[in-house]
């Protein structure tokens, strides 16, 4: 019976989309009768994607403050041989960290 239901709504939908040319009609009648169901999987596998990207960025935001901390700690200049003040040196550091994030 639903699924008769959702066979008439497309053949009104086919034909309100052939009598008229506009494109945001034709969207705003689409969600009118069919209202997207922020439950159904497909919206599931996006709150998992963009949780997993929040949280990437997240541990991005993380190691680069902690590497920032880190590069001025002296047992760590001394250790890597860096210079205290800092210069192009220190920079490499952070460029490897970097491209290690892009990768």
């Amino acid at each position: 019976m639903a699924s008769r239901d959702f066979k008439e709504k497309d053949i009104k939908l086919e034909e309100h989309a052939r009598s008229t040319s506009d494109d945001g009609e034709l969207y705003a009648t689409i969600m009118a009768t069919r209202k997207p169901n922020p439950r159904g999987p497909g919206y599931i596998k996006l709150y998992g994607l963009v949780g997993v990207v929040l949280l990437c960025s997240t541990m991005n935001g993380f190691d680069s403050s902690l590497m920032g901390s880190i590069n001025t700690l002296p047992n760590y200049t001394d250790y890597f041989g860096l210079p205290a003040s800092g210069n192009a040196s220190t920079g490499i550091v952070f460029a490897i960290f970097q491209v290690r994030v892009l990768s």
